[in-house]
């Protein structure tokens, strides 16, 4: 942060407060919003791994699946 010099116009000194305000309000919100994005990417591979879990009990359950007789072998 800036110390307000003494050779600021009063005017200066306000919008440089203004401008130091807005800078640390901006900061915060970009670290919530990386802090968010990285609830939504754990989220992600937590269900990623749940539906690459129940593909695998599901072929286990469902066994090795006949050939397809539309198919060309």
């Amino acid at each position: 942060m800036l110390i307000p010099s003494a050779a600021l116009t009063p005017m200066e000194r306000a919008l440089l407060l203004q401008l130091q305000s807005l800078e640390t309000h901006q900061i915060a919100r970009a670290e919530r919003q990386d802090r968010r994005i990285d609830a939504l990417e754990a989220e992600i591979r937590a269900r990623d791994r749940a539906i690459s879990d129940l593909s695998r009990a599901l072929a286990r359950l469902l066994g090795p699946l006949a050939p397809d007789a539309s198919s060309p072998s």
